[in-house]
């Protein structure tokens, strides 16, 4: 058998009859018999290493061998001829290719300097011992090491997420160490990235208050509610049926921006007394208190009366008793003359003051006639309505403001009359609109 596996004689788990056979430069003569032990043997001489190997079946009988070398005698010197057998160290590849490393190094045992043989043929004390070197303790090249990934910002409708990105080096048998970035290579891994991109439920989404409606006192503020989800990269506005109406958010709240400062210019404006309420006998005419300011003009501004709650009431009277006259007598309607007169016209204003007249005839017994007296005549028009006009207040309304900072590109886009961006960008469309 050669050092290469190759079997010469009982090969392939079979065994030969006995006889010669021609391997390793020489010819072998195999005998067996049924009571004398296996012999083999070769006149030589060899010209390649042989193993031998024994398969044993029952008892042991023991081995026993010879060889002999061929020798030459040249001046009183022996000088053996064969083979040439010494140990050879070789080392094993470095266990790390930077950083420092660890190979090992051991002896084998090499005949001629060139084939291997079995470690005997070198005789083990003369071995030497296997070492472990250190190799390949240049530092390593830098090199990006990133972290785990952070919390997701968002739990839906697209986040981020970051993570820490370091530049370390491996240097001599030690661990990375932080280095400057201008070390590693000009390609960095990703330190943000998108995550949860899933869109969000729908969900109610209240607006900014608008303005109270009141600079002082009581006002009321509103907003617009909404149902939206957000997407992964824009908002979407929905039915509001798709939210939980029993969740809606208030669309209105009372607003007080401060007490109103007292008005020096208010005060109670007496008018005149009106005209008697009967146009004979007795009767009762009457007079009104507003509220009222004059304005730089010197005309009157009616207001609530609750305006004037802080000033005091000037105490006087807002009716009288009024008599014109004794009436005529029923029962000589059918011989006297007398003034009749018809119900009172509309007013000719609501407010201001205007004039109302109705029809006076001198009738008797149902007729025209001509025997009235005239300083009874009643009068045919008479003032109405006198109270004060109350001056409209030009105010821009309060609730008609801009959402986004993008709402002056609505009206240049052209879409002030798509429902959402009306309502959201109402200041920008009106200005389009003047």
């Amino acid at each position: 058998n050669r050092l290469a596996k190759k079997y010469y004689l009982t090969k392939d788990w079979t065994i030969d009859w006995p006889g010669k056979f021609h391997f390793g430069g020489t010819i072998f003569d195999y005998q067996r018999s049924f009571n004398l032990p296996e012999r083999l043997s070769a006149a030589g001489p060899t010209n390649e290493t042989l193993v031998f190997e024994i398969l044993l079946q029952g008892k042991n009988p023991g081995i026993a061998w010879q060889y002999t070398f061929s020798k030459m005698i040249n001046e009183n010197k022996i000088f053996t001829k064969g083979h040439n057998y010494l140990w050879v160290t070789v080392q094993s590849d470095c266990s790390a290719t930077c950083g420092g490393g660890h190979l090992i190094a051991k002896a084998v045992c090499l005949q001629d300097h060139r084939t291997r043989v079995n470690s005997s043929f070198c005789g083990p004390r003369t071995k030497p011992l296997t070492e472990t070197k250190i190799c390949n303790t240049n530092p390593c090249p830098a090199y990006w090491l990133a972290g785990e990934w952070g919390v997701c910002s968002q739990t839906c409708g697209g986040g981020e997420q970051s993570r820490q990105i370091q530049c370390v080096q491996r240097k001599n048998f030690q661990k990375e160490e932080i280095v400057a970035h201008a070390l590693c290579p000009v390609s960095t891994p990703a330190q943000i990235q998108t995550c949860n991109n899933q869109d969000c439920p729908p969900e109610w989404s209240p607006g900014p208050w608008s303005q109270c409606s009141k600079s002082c006192g009581r006002g009321v503020a509103k907003r617009d509610v909404f149902c939206k989800s957000m997407g992964s990269s824009i908002m979407k506005i929905l039915p509001e049926s798709m939210c939980d109406s029993e969740t809606k958010p208030e669309m209105q709240q009372m607003c007080v921006l401060g007490r109103c400062p007292k008005n020096e210019r208010l005060q109670w404006v007496i008018s005149a007394w009106s005209e008697c309420s009967a146009t004979c006998g007795p009767g009762i005419r009457r007079r009104e208190m507003q509220c009222s300011e004059k304005s730089i003009g010197g005309k009157l501004i009616t207001f609530p009366q609750r305006r004037c709650r802080n000033l005091k009431k000037p105490n006087i009277d807002m009716e009288e008793p009024c008599n014109r006259g004794m009436c005529p007598l029923h029962h000589v309607y059918n011989r006297v003359s007398g003034w009749y007169s018809s119900p009172w016209q509309q007013c000719t204003v609501t407010c201001g003051g205007g004039v109302q007249t109705r029809t006076v005839q001198c009738l008797r017994q149902g007729q025209p006639s001509t025997g009235c007296l005239p300083h009874q005549k009643p009068a045919i028009s008479r003032a109405c309505n006198t109270n004060f006009c109350v001056a409209p207040e030009k105010r821009d309304d309060p609730s008609c403001v801009d959402f986004f900072t993008w709402c002056h590109l609505v009206p240049q886009h052209g879409v002030c009359n798509h429902k959402f961006y009306g309502k959201q960008c109402c200041k920008s469309c009106t200005r389009k609109n003047l």
